[in-house]
């Protein structure tokens, strides 16, 4: 599942940016959604960073990982009432075992009737700041 948005609220401070070994924008957006998926009654896991954005993991019935970007150039100054688009992408994960020797996450996009999924929408669709949401089944 795929979520793209324009967002003006959670925008990453380039300070901050250039401290991460990623330089992408999209933590405190991802952060936002963490906090509302806690006070959902998940428990995510830590915001971390990977070389195509953030994300973070949950364990429900189903375990998920989601990755968030916001397309901030990490060099920019960025205005109080910058707008920038972001994507936020959400798999169905399953550990499996590489020939009975090393771990690795099989990821298939979660569906669109996916309850995980409508719970996501719910959250992004009431974030401060989100507009023009449009998804897809990736």
């Amino acid at each position: 599942m795929i979520f793209e948005f324009t967002t003006s609220k959670h925008n990453d401070d380039p300070a901050t940016l250039q401290e991460h070994i990623n330089r992408l924008a999209g933590r405190s957006l991802l952060t936002a959604i963490h906090d509302s998926l806690a006070n959902h009654g998940y428990a995510p896991s830590a915001v971390d960073q990977e070389d195509w954005g953030w994300y973070t993991e949950l364990v429900a019935e189903m375990p998920y990982l989601i990755g968030a970007i916001v397309y901030q150039d990490a060099d920019e100054v960025v205005d109080a009432n910058a707008t920038f688009e972001a994507l936020i992408q959400v798999w169905r994960t399953e550990s499996r075992k590489l020939f009975g020797l090393i771990n690795y996450k099989k990821k298939v996009h979660a569906p669109l009737d996916d309850p995980f999924v409508t719970t996501l929408d719910g959250i992004i669709q009431a974030l401060n700041g989100v507009e023009n949401v449009r998804v897809s089944s990736g």
